[in-house]
């Protein structure tokens, strides 16, 4: 089993294999490049329905976001906020004093307003309730635009995949 390309399409079988039982409802896969996706749809039979990804304003994955657009897989982004450590960016924190929101209702809005679900973390009520509350007010083509490009000038990754991928002791071939 030591080749994780053997790993992906025996994986990628048993997957299929439950969704043509009507076991699972949907396939996905998460933290995977569009060179990884690509390399699925030469072994696959279904391709994924959904992909998750680290998307914020300053880990903006256009290509892969591209891709899935065009073979209509759902991309989902996760940690929307980046942790909290892009709270403070000045575009952010502008842009949010004009819509009279916190910098993080502007970032979940700004994934809504690109397409994509967000998925935000809290375990605070309050913050649960804030994170809802994007659905009444839009940002302009302006602001879009900015926060866009934002990742072109303060690129950040907040997952760190293969630092927690060294500390996990994982067969040969699997990787996360």
């Amino acid at each position: 089993m030591g080749n994780s390309n053997a790993v992906l399409e025996e994986t990628w079988r048993e997957l299929e294999k439950l969704y043509d039982a009507e076991k699972i409802r949907a396939l996905g896969v998460s933290n995977f490049s569009c060179n990884d996706l690509e390399n699925l749809f030469e072994i696959c039979s279904i391709r994924p329905h959904i992909i998750q990804s680290e998307f914020h304003p300053c880990q903006n994955p256009f290509e892969l976001r591209q891709l899935c657009n065009e073979v209509d897989i759902t991309f989902c982004g996760y940690c929307p906020l980046a942790k909290g450590r892009i709270l403070h960016l000045d575009s952010i924190t502008k842009i949010a004093k004009i819509h009279g929101k916190t910098p993080a209702q502007i970032c979940i809005r700004w994934s809504i307003q690109n397409g994509v679900c967000a998925i935000p973390k809290s375990r605070k009520p309050v913050r649960i309730m804030e994170n809802s509350m994007v659905f009444d007010f839009e940002l302009t083509e302006t602001e879009m635009h900015e926060l866009n490009n934002l990742h072109l000038k303060e690129s950040l990754k907040v997952v760190n995949l293969s630092s927690i991928q060294e500390r996990m002791d994982l067969p040969d071939g699997y990787k996360l």
